[in-house]
């Protein structure tokens, strides 16, 4: 267990399991963020795998004995299984899975990247069971950004994998909030960390010389999505300290990127009437249009989530 600099008395919790239990560890530390923990955490492990919980979902109870059982078996290098995506506010669920195979190569895995991972579970690590030789021999750890950390550690994990267990079985509940995390606070510089995600994509795709024309428009698709939450989250959450300079400078920043110019060609084409709308204020370089579109839409889905409950 890895106390991150805890202030809510959690070092303490941990410490009494560690009496408690001879088979946990307690390690106490600074607050640096989840992927310093988590790094300790791998180098401080000495089991055969290793896997990571969000404290916020829900495991089935007989997952690790499971992935232990099937990890002994087939001696891959990561296993994947399928979840339930559920929306909090509205109780709305989907199912995520695929059909049990065994990848015995990394060319294998290359020719199914986009079907396996990029369809449904790229950027998670807790609906993957990995084997602990496999990350160290290949000093695989996180980086520290404060989102999407998760998706460039399998990025990485990627170029060196040469056996993965795909299981059908649904093992994990991932609860998806609206409010109170990563995807509706204030983060500096949110811009740069999904301009590095992006770069990690096209980093993997070149090492693989895979040319795939639906990662490309995936690749833009998701970096439309970023732009909106960096012109939108970032910029009128009240939780962002900037003031009206600030903002008009960071979306010249944004709008200037050529990975922006990319992406707002996908959201011009779009057949979501919001998309289209968000791409034209972005064309405009309207701070107030595009203000008015994130409260209106933003309306709009609280009301429909409040009819779907």
């Amino acid at each position: 267990m890895i106390d991150d600099g805890s202030t809510d008395g959690g070092g303490a919790v941990c410490d009494e399991l560690s009496n408690r239990y001879s088979c946990i560890k307690t390690i106490h530390k600074q607050n640096e963020g989840a992927g310093s923990a988590r790094n300790i955490g791998i180098k401080q492990a000495q089991g055969e795998y290793v896997y990571f919980f969000d404290i916020d979902d829900l495991a089935d109870v007989n997952l690790l004995e499971y992935c232990v059982t099937i990890m002994d078996t087939y001696l891959t290098d990561i296993m994947i299984f399928g979840y339930h995506s559920i929306q909090v506010e509205t109780n709305r669920r989907s199912s995520f899975q695929w059909q049990s195979q065994i990848i015995h190569s990394n060319v294998e895995f290359r020719n199914s990247f986009f079907d396996i991972c990029i369809a449904k579970t790229n950027g998670f690590v807790w609906n993957k069971f990995y084997r602990r030789s496999f990350l160290n021999d290949n000093n695989l750890l996180f980086e520290n950004q404060k989102i999407q950390q998760d998706e460039v550690f399998n990025l990485l994990c990627y170029r060196h994998l040469n056996s993965c267990f795909i299981s059908d079985k649904i093992l994990y509940n991932y609860y998806v909030y609206s409010e109170g995390n990563t995807r509706s606070s204030f983060i500096e510089d949110r811009f740069g960390i999904y301009k590095s995600v992006r770069q990690q994509f096209e980093s993997l795709v070149s090492y693989w010389n895979l040319n795939d024309s639906r990662i490309i428009t995936y690749l833009n698709s998701r970096f439309f999505d970023s732009v909106i939450q960096c012109l939108t989250v970032n910029m009128f959450e009240y939780s962002s300290p900037w003031d009206y300079n600030c903002k008009r400078k960071e979306m010249n920043r944004i709008l200037n990127d050529d990975y922006t110019v990319l992406s707002l060609q996908y959201g011009m084409s779009s057949p979501r009437l919001e998309d289209k709308l968000y791409a034209y204020a972005c064309k405009c370089r309207s701070l107030f249009i595009i203000h008015l579109l994130y409260v209106l839409f933003s309306a709009a889905r609280t009301i429909k989530n409040k009819i779907m409950k």
